[in-house]
């Protein structure tokens, strides 16, 4: 780990925390979720599966277009370049075959970078161990199976990351904390629209608290560039498909979407889970509310991205994946509101407001067979299945009824990336 260049300069960063005991507890907490990932469902990692669009569209792309300009092409409406990227190098190197592994690991990677944000940024919002390990235990739990180890879906994992950026101190980076937020944050930026439009406010807050400084700057410089590219890619999807992914049509499901994001996580799906995490907010709001505007930023920033990710949703119906950033912001205001509640009584309900979120989300930690099945084919060449003299198909999970996941290619491609 003492390498400056190991992951953003992750060496660097945890030898220079403040004290012995800091390394130590931010050592334990990065093996604490290496190991909850693994266990969560072995078969992720060992037998790897493309998911859905990453295979579909992203893969079928990267075989059918045979060379790196694919990496810059808008897919589903938007521009993002991991799955972009990601996939076309997996095939290049990996091949058909290994490709799998390749967006596997690489959305693992790219995950735990996210959650290292509160054991490396300092902010108010998570001044005590006990607030870091209970926001990184809820971000590790409350990211449902579909939005996991996936690279279409990773955006999300780093939207979370541009949250815990916002609500960070913003100063005082050593050289490897200011190298790993840059390279994240370009990262975030140009894979999720929704980063995107976080940041002029982390640029905002960067310029209040050091107007003579650079960051801000850059912090701008970022949103700019991202926000071309992003445009750029809304305007030659509507070009190519038609339509765009932004219609007035679909304004009917705006209030039910945003109701959605705001009530649950990407794995809170059942009505009564949404109703008590609503509970607990409002519960928490009441009881906190003379001291309201001091941890009312979370909150403010959770409205926000819920209707940026529910506007910006398909059919603008948001809910489920769409609702995890937003989610980690709630929490994150229930955290600190405990401290305000005066009287034992009251803080004992704070504590069950902040425990309430983190078991719905634990108990459906391990709930993985709807997007994981250990009776599926392994990404190899034998599971191919031909459909014509010169077409081969490779199934693509999940492979529910109403949907047939595929990449279609021809014999040469297959040659090509075997």
């Amino acid at each position: 780990l003492a390498g400056d260049h190991f992951t953003f300069g992750l060496g660097r960063m945890i030898h220079q925390q403040t004290s012995p005991g800091e390394r130590r507890f931010v050592l334990l907490t990065i093996a604490f979720i290496v190991a909850v990932s693994f266990i969560r469902e072995p078969l992720f990692f060992l037998q790897p599966r493309l998911w859905a669009e990453e295979g579909s569209v992203y893969l079928q792309a990267a075989v059918s277009q045979n060379d790196w300009s694919v990496v810059f092409r808008p897919h589903l409406g938007y521009y993002s370049l991991v799955p972009n990227l990601v996939t076309t190098l997996g095939l290049r190197v990996g091949g058909i075959s290994g490709v799998a592994a390749w967006t596997t690991w690489t959305s693992f990677v790219v995950m735990i970078l996210c959650l290292f944000a509160p054991l490396f940024l300092a902010s108010r919002f998570w001044d005590t161990r006990w607030k870091r390990i209970a926001i990184l235990v809820f971000t590790l739990t409350a990211g449902s199976a579909e939005i996991w180890l996936n690279t279409v879906n990773i955006q999300h994992y780093l939207c979370a990351f541009t949250c815990f950026l916002l609500l960070s101190d913003l100063s005082g980076w050593s050289v490897g904390v200011r190298r790993y937020v840059y390279g994240m944050t370009v990262l975030a930026a140009l894979s999720g629209v929704t980063s995107v439009l976080l940041l002029p406010f982390v640029a905002l807050r960067m310029r209040s608290l050091r107007p003579n400084d650079s960051p801000w700057k850059t912090m701008l410089g970022i949103f700019c560039v991202a926000f071309l590219v992003h445009a750029a890619g809304f305007i030659l999807s509507a070009a190519e498909t038609g339509s765009s992914r932004i219609s007035l049509a679909n304004l009917s499901h705006l209030p039910a979407g945003i109701a959605l994001t705001l009530s649950g996580t990407a794995a809170s799906g059942d009505r009564l889970s949404r109703i008590l995490f609503v509970l607990a907010i409002v519960v928490m709001m009441v009881m906190v509310r003379r001291h309201l505007a001091v941890v009312r930023s979370p909150l403010l920033a959770a409205v926000y991205l819920g209707v940026v990710f529910t506007i910006l949703s398909l059919e603008m119906k948001g809910g489920n994946r769409y609702a995890f950033a937003p989610s980690i912001l709630v929490f994150v205001f229930l955290c600190n509101a405990v401290g305000l509640c005066e009287g034992r009584p009251a803080r004992r309900i704070a504590i069950m407001a902040v425990v309430l979120p983190m078991l719905l989300a634990g108990v459906r930690y391990f709930e993985t067979a709807t997007y994981y099945s250990p009776s599926w084919k392994l990404m190899r060449a034998e599971n191919m299945v031909r459909t014509g003299a010169e077409t081969i198909e490779l199934p693509v999970f999940p492979q529910w009824p109403q949907t047939h996941w595929v990449v279609s290619m021809t014999e040469a491609e297959y040659r090509r990336n075997p």
